[in-house]
């Protein structure tokens, strides 16, 4: 089981961020992200939520540990979605915005093809 810490930095240097990088962009200091990773302490709310934007990773992500694409499922209510279907969301909740902008004007264009199917 990983710890907060081990999330955090492990997310971190997926995104081939330094810990500067990071504490820059949550308005905290080096020495702060250190100790996060280290689980000498753990980011307060703010600095959790705006830790998880950074790492564009959800809270919930960051504060337990992984899940199987079935059990986010579960966690996200009664949708019944594919395994598929998840995957995509969960990336899409990861994206910046910039690219979930793309990716909502890409699923309009493929829903108007799908209304007329004349068009193509």
């Amino acid at each position: 089981m990983k710890t907060i810490g081990q999330r955090i930095r492990a997310r971190r240097k997926e995104l081939k961020l330094t810990q500067e990088d990071v504490a820059k962009k949550v308005g905290v200091s080096a020495v702060a992200i250190g100790h996060w990773e280290k689980d000498t302490n753990e980011p307060s709310g703010t600095n959790l939520h705006s830790l998880a934007k950074v790492l564009r990773i959800s809270i919930d992500e960051l504060m337990q540990d992984s899940l199987s694409i079935r059990e986010r499922a579960a966690s996200y209510g009664n949708l019944h979605l594919s395994e598929e279907a998840l995957e995509v969301a969960l990336a899409f909740e990861r994206s910046t915005p910039e690219m979930k902008a793309a990716a909502i004007r890409l699923l309009e264009v493929l829903q108007q093809s799908d209304k007329n199917p004349e068009a193509e």
